[in-house]
């Protein structure tokens, strides 16, 4: 902020006007405000937000919008042979008009800070076993800010089947939206010219 008395000369000093309108005049560009909004919203990832956090994710390489396949069975309904019961599922409000699904901003933070991860790590089945369970496992980041309708998170883990591939297992069910992160995120690493399976263990 500009020091008020370096601004006027000494006989304007004791005018309530002029110290009132360069008083006003100080407050409305103090640039403060708007630098503590671009640190807090833009710049540090614990707090920022919207249009911040894409930046974030283009930095790290992920993105917010997950392609999640449109499946009527996951809801709540009186009919048909698949649909969820009482406590199992989202009310049916219609069909979505696309497959596309925004992450919120808390599990989009969550998930640039995973994939911020493994940008520096390797691809050890040490590592990976770590970055599934933040992502998919019971207590990891992901569980606090994506819960699922179902309350599907649990015990994941990868394994080698030393013919070069890896098996990602799920001792549940995972949500398409989990299948999607895991497919699509890019979070997960695998080493190269090694195929990967998804392993369900119900």
């Amino acid at each position: 902020m500009i020091g008020l008395m370096e601004t006027v000369a000494s006989q304007y000093a004791n005018s309530p006007i002029l110290m009132g309108l360069i008083a006003n005049f100080n407050a409305y560009i103090d640039p403060r405000a708007d630098i503590n909004d671009f640190y807090a919203k833009m710049w540090d990832i614990a707090t920022a937000e919207g249009y911040g956090l894409d930046v974030w994710g283009r930095i790290v390489g992920v993105s917010r919008v997950m392609k999640v396949p449109i499946n009527a069975d996951q809801y709540f309904g009186f009919s048909g042979t698949e649909l969820q019961p009482f406590n199992q599922g989202p009310f049916f409000s219609g069909t979505p008009e696309t497959e596309n699904n925004l992450l919120t901003d808390d599990a989009f933070r969550a998930l640039i800070l995973v994939k911020a991860m493994t940008n520096i790590s390797g691809c050890s089945a040490q590592r990976t076993n770590y970055v599934l369970t933040q992502l998919f496992g019971t207590g990891g980041v992901m569980e606090s800010v994506l819960p699922s309708p179902l309350g599907e998170y649990g015990k994941t883990y990868c394994i080698d089947n030393h013919d070069m591939t890896v098996g990602y297992v799920f001792e549940f069910t995972p949500t398409p939206l989990q299948l999607a992160i895991l497919q699509q995120s890019g979070a997960v690493l695998r080493p190269s010219g090694v195929f990967v399976n998804v392993v369900l263990i119900p």
